[in-house]
């Protein structure tokens, strides 16, 4: 296994909003997928600032999940 970064692995689709039926915003979207662990992930909520936080959060659980990978791999 390569050693990459955590933004070499992770894959934005962009932020989304979603629409109500009188041209409103209700609520945002998030698509991300993670190379290393091919895992996908879509994140929403009504405020994109909570969005923004929930995709740094998201970002940050996958790299210590590749961290474990790539060390496990090390001592195998």
């Amino acid at each position: 296994m390569s050693k990459s970064t955590n933004d070499d692995l992770i894959v934005y689709r962009g932020i989304f909003p979603k629409y109500g039926a009188r041209g409103g915003i209700l609520s945002y979207s998030e698509e991300m997928h993670y190379n290393g662990l091919k895992e996908d992930k879509l994140l929403t909520s009504r405020e994109i600032g909570m969005l923004e936080s929930k995709i740094n959060h998201q970002a940050k659980v996958w790299g210590e999940k590749w961290q474990k990978k790539l060390k496990l791999n090390r001592i195998n």
